[in-house]
This record gives C-alpha cells, sequence and structure tokens, in this order.
C-alpha cells in the first residue's frame, strides 16, 4: 500500500531523524533503513542483525497500515517498548529501553515476594508502625486471637502495655 506524499505539493523534503531526542528508525519497502535518529544504534544492530520480533513487526505493519506496540527482549536480556506505525512508503519504529525499570521491577517483586515467604515462616507475627507508634501493618490475619484489621491505626504501646508501662 503505498499513500502519496502530502509534502511534494509543496516540494518539500520529509523531516530528517537526525537530531531526534529519540531512538528511531525508518525502514522501507525492501528492508532498508533509510533514516535513524542519532541514538538509534541499539535498533539499527537489532535490525541488522536480523532480530525476530523486530522484523515481523514491521513486516506487519506493512501488510495492516495498522501501528503496533510491542515489548522487545534482546539475547543480552535488554527489553525495549516499540512504537512501529507506517509513513507514506515506510514504517517508522521508535523504541525506549526499559531495561533498567524492568530490573527495578523485578526486583521489588522479588523482595516481596521473599518478605512474604519470611512472614509465612515466623512463629509469632511481624508489624509494622508508623511515627505515631500506630500499626500500619501487621502479619498473620490473626494475632493472639484478634483480627489484624482491628488493630490497624490503633497505638501499638496501649495493645502491648495496656497498663501505661511501656519501656524506655
Amino acid at each position: 500500500m503505498v499513500h502519496p506524499n502530502p509534502l511534494n505539493r509543496f516540494n518539500s523534503k520529509e523531516p530528517s531523524l537526525q537530531g531526534a531526542a529519540l531512538c528511531a528508525i525508518s525502514v522501507d519497502g525492501t528492508g532498508v533503513i533509510i533514516d535513524q535518529s542519532d541514538s538509534a544504534g541499539p535498533l539499527e544492530n537489532l535490525w541488522q542483525g536480523g532480530h525476530k520480533t523486530l522484523k515481523d513487526i514491521v513486516g506487519q505493519v506493512f501488510d495492516t497500515g495498522l501501528p503496533i506496540e510491542s515489548r522487545l527482549t534482546t539475547d543480552d536480556k535488554s527489553t525495549y517498548w516499540l512504537v512501529a506505525t507506517l509513513q507514506l512508503d515506510r514504517v517508522l519504529v521508535v523504541a525506549r529501553d526499559t531495561t533498567l525499570s524492568d530490573t527495578v521491577t523485578q526486583a521489588l517483586m522479588d523482595s516481596r515476594s521473599l518478605l512474604k515467604d519470611l512472614l509465612d515462616a515466623a512463629v509469632d507475627f511481624s508489624f509494622e508502625v508508623d511515627a505515631q507508634q500506630k500499626f500500619i501493618f501487621v502479619f498473620p490475619k490473626e494475632v493472639y486471637g484478634i483480627q489484624a484489621g482491628k488493630l490497624a491505626g490503633r497505638d501499638a504501646n496501649k495493645v502491648f502495655w495496656p497498663a501505661g508501662n511501656v519501656p524506655a
């Protein structure tokens, strides 16, 4: 599907990706990169290396004319968020490196899972209080016959030392 270039009416050239503040390549119908941004090195390497997901995405955009968003993972475990869209007779692919945020998110989920496993194995109970010594977290769901939800927001000192003899 070839779309006429509206810029031809004005004898203008399409703007180049050079100097653009994004990672992008423009691929023609023969699979040749015809333009790229200054920071498109990783994306260019994936394209030239024949990365299957990237090639498939560009092929689908050419076939359907519809934009596609997708995740892409490289052999070295780098991750990218891609958007590919048809622009006249070429496909523009814009990528954002999400490796760091994906790694941090996974570490947070692993840490949370580890904490849950530790709390599940705890013999007594675990809790957290805020600056005013009020419960903000209690585990397990029932502690000494009291539902954890009933402890939330209560003063921990009054629960542990109801007579008011709070240790220093």
